[in-house]
């Protein structure tokens, strides 16, 4: 999501400050880009000496195993970084949840539904999100939590469905297994996520919650046949 996102917001004409473990090439000529060369874990220093409007907050470690332990070490380092941002004049924080939140539940899904969530990956975003409301209690800053559903678009991950069917055509696979497919979710392309995260940073929003999604689920193999004839 994030270089994606970075073009989008250098067309905004804003100053990027970007925290990444490489010095990404792809955005080394670009002005008003800077780059801190680091992790969550261990950021440089002088990142929390600086002021900033707005922090977009969408990193996340292991999300090829929703079930891992590692989610709530993850948890404790995301904590602890964004609780040193708070020296860094916020105004406001923009964060991806996920809607793995809400639990096993089906059909349709609203922001004011109470969550459940089950995984440990999604207990702790969920537990990342009150920690965050509660340390921005009391303070002016503008806090958006983000709940992606399902994206297409991008580099796929290899897991993902769509991950998998690339996978497929690139190695010019005859035959590709899959499930009947007709489970329906709600699928929306990495482009609409990216709209919405710069309409967020452009203009203010008083909802906390915001669900990622078009409200049309649709069923996998429909999903699946229609990647396919995009790809003739």
């Amino acid at each position: 999501i994030g270089k994606y996102l970075i073009n989008e917001l250098i067309k905004l004409n804003c100053k990027i400050f970007i925290l990444s473990r490489k010095k990404n090439k792809l955005f080394k000529n670009k002005k008003k880009l800077i780059i801190y060369k680091g992790s969550l874990e261990k950021p440089p220093k002088k990142i929390f000496k600086e002021k900033f409007d707005i922090l977009l907050h969408l990193a996340w470690d292991d999300l090829d195993n929703y079930e891992s332990k590692k989610h709530f070490k993850t948890l404790r380092i995301h904590q602890k970084f964004i609780t040193k941002m708070m020296s860094c004049k916020l105004k406001k924080i923009i964060v991806t949840g996920t809607c793995a939140e809400y639990g096993l539940k089906n059909g349709k899904l609203y922001e004011k539904n109470n969550v459940n969530p089950v995984s440990s990956y999604a207990i702790a975003k969920n537990n990342l999100r009150t920690y965050i409301k509660k340390i921005i209690h009391n303070k002016k800053i503008i806090f958006n939590w983000i709940r992606i559903f399902y994206l297409h678009g991008g580099e796929e991950p290899k897991k993902t469905i769509i991950g998998q069917i690339k996978y497929a055509i690139k190695n010019k696979k005859k035959l590709f297994k899959m499930s009947s497919g007709e489970q329906s979710k709600d699928y929306v392309s990495l482009y609409f996520l990216i709209k919405l995260i710069t309409s967020l940073v452009i203009k203010d929003s008083n909802y906390e919650i915001i669900n990622c999604c078009s409200g049309k689920p649709i069923k996998i193999i429909e999903l699946v046949k229609k990647y396919i004839n995009h790809k003739k």
